[in-house]
């Protein structure tokens, strides 16, 4: 990953990948939506009985999760006979689908609340209440972070990083 342009080379196969293969925002979305919007009435015809599955809408077909189709028959041997067919269909959850669209449009704003110690409230303390110790630790612990921060950047100092923090007296 060292090497120049390999990320980009990277970054640029993946990309087209996804592109050849059909995946694209736009296509998730109405795949989600397929599944939120179901009319569950789409599955019958005008008689009520259960469409052959390449005579349902793509729509429908997308919110199939499984779709079991038992032959049922009456007594044994050779007088038994088939009486008829029991289909169990499984639709994909509706309310996750219609909980990924709100996400996406934003609809729901979540609210997080934060406790202190045995649910009671968070304690703060006012710099100015900190002992002298308390505050050089403090500073030194800062230090220390931006000293790891200069060593583990590569050769030159980066933008935004702070200077290097030199030792030597002249």
């Amino acid at each position: 990953m060292a090497k120049p342009g390999l990320k980009e080379a990277i970054k640029d196969r993946t990309e087209q990948a996804i592109a050849k293969a059909g995946v694209r925002q736009v296509r998730v979305l109405e795949e989600i939506a397929a599944v939120a919007f179901l009319d569950p009435g789409e599955l019958f015809d005008d008689e009520g009985a259960l469409r052959k599955v390449k005579e349902m809408t793509p729509g429908v077909r997308r919110a199939l999760l499984a779709l079991e189709v038992e032959e049922l028959f009456e007594g044994r041997g050779e007088s038994r006979e088939r009486t008829g067919r029991l289909h169990k269909i499984k639709l994909q959850p509706k309310i996750e689908a219609l909980k990924l669209l709100g996400q996406y449009l934003k609809m729901f704003k979540e609210m997080h609340e934060h406790a202190g110690p045995n649910g009671g409230p968070i304690e703060t303390k006012d710099v100015s209440e900190l002992s002298d110790l308390d505050r050089a630790r403090r500073v030194a612990f800062l230090l220390a972070q931006g000293l790891r921060a200069t060593e583990a950047a590569p050769s030159g100092n980066p933008a935004g990083s702070p200077p290097a923090i030199s030792n030597k007296q002249e």
